[in-house]
């Protein structure tokens, strides 16, 4: 089957914004609010915004697609199994990391903190990056039900969904703590959309930009005020409310915001509006096929980078640009990583 390059450009693209998020994560809130270096990473925080919601709607453009056949059987016998599988292998690395790294004696490990590593596998309390793959987990069982609706409903009906989806699975979450809706908290607590059943609503509008662009053409200059409203909106009130609660506000990053869905709806559009030998190159391919295990192993290094001090500070440069260079460094290590992996068939098969 011939590889959709605008899918491996997407999803490259996806996951060096994954890095980069977790790169800026521990040092954000190091810097004073408002300065000229927290700028920069307001900038560029604001940049990467929609990496996670990116890979959703990949993820529906790839399994929603009509010539896809996938059951209940396939989505119990295939999906999950890999999903859950990856998901407490690389937990458990990450708890036996975690202990390796708070005690200078791993020898003399103390039995509480290795009992606490073991609740917190059983109970979901895994790695931060993780709670992507929870969501998967939701993903894939609607993914069925997601297909049936797709293959059996008008546009109308599919623009219906997409809008109610916008309004209760976006818009809510992103303003009802923030604007007058906070006043109708008996209301809106009762019908917004928990966070796994919205990235659901990511992957049906992937689905339709990539159906939409095979009929007709999609408005470039449409996408690109989208991309550059939510951006935009992001960089404004994420720098607004900070300054008033003297701490980082993230409401305006998160996945399931309105500002992120505006970026990453342009982005797609933009992706798909385009014809450009770009999106074939080997590169972006490589990474793509590398981008699960660059998800789920790039954190490793970012704990060891934390724990022996090596940070921006290493870097004789401007935070500008050392930031960059870091995130290509830890990209790098966890795809180094994958081509040792890959080669490990039962890895290969179901870790990576």
């Amino acid at each position: 089957m011939q590889r959709n390059h605008k899918i491996d450009f997407i999803k490259a693209i996806a996951i060096i914004y994954v890095v980069f998020i977790h790169s800026i994560a521990p040092i954000i809130d190091k810097y004073p609010i408002a300065s000229p270096d927290w700028n920069i990473l307001l900038i560029y925080r604001t940049i990467v915004s929609p990496s996670v919601p990116l890979f959703f709607m990949c993820s529906g453009v790839l399994l929603f697609d009509e010539n896809k056949n996938i059951t209940v059987e396939s989505i119990f016998k295939k999906y999950l199994p890999r999903i859950l599988i990856a998901l407490f292998f690389w937990s458990a690395i990450y708890e036996v990391q975690n202990l390796y790294l708070l005690h200078n004696q791993p020898s003399v490990i103390k039995k509480t903190a290795i009992e606490k590593a073991i609740q917190n596998l059983i109970f979901f309390r895994h790695n931060h990056q993780m709670y992507y793959l929870h969501i998967m987990i939701l993903y894939y069982l609607l993914t069925p039900i997601a297909k049936v609706f797709l293959d059996h409903a008008k546009i109308s009906e599919i623009k219906l969904f997409l809008v109610i989806w916008a309004i209760f699975g976006i818009c809510l979450p992103t303003f009802s703590r923030i604007t007058f809706l906070k006043e109708y908290a008996g209301f809106t607590k009762y019908v917004y959309m928990p966070m796994g059943y919205a990235a659901v609503g990511y992957g049906i509008l992937g689905h339709y930009i990539s159906q939409k662009s095979k009929t007709k053409s999609i408005n470039k200059a449409s996408a690109l005020l989208s991309v550059l409203a939510g951006f935009l909106l992001a960089l404004i009130m994420t720098k607004r409310l900070s300054m008033e609660q003297n701490q980082v506000i993230i409401t305006f990053w998160g996945g399931m915001s309105f500002s992120v869905l505006l970026i990453s709806k342009g982005f797609f559009e933009l992706v798909y509006s385009l014809d450009l030998k770009l999106f074939g190159l080997k590169f972006f391919e490589k990474i793509s096929l590398a981008s699960f295990s660059i998800f789920l192993t790039h954190d490793i290094f970012l704990k060891f980078a934390k724990f022996y001090s090596f940070n921006l500070n290493n870097f004789s440069m401007n935070i500008l640009y050392s930031l960059p260079l870091f995130t290509f460094i830890v990209v790098l290590l966890s795809y180094i990583l994958y081509l040792i992996l890959k080669f490990i068939p039962i890895v290969n098969k179901y870790l990576i």
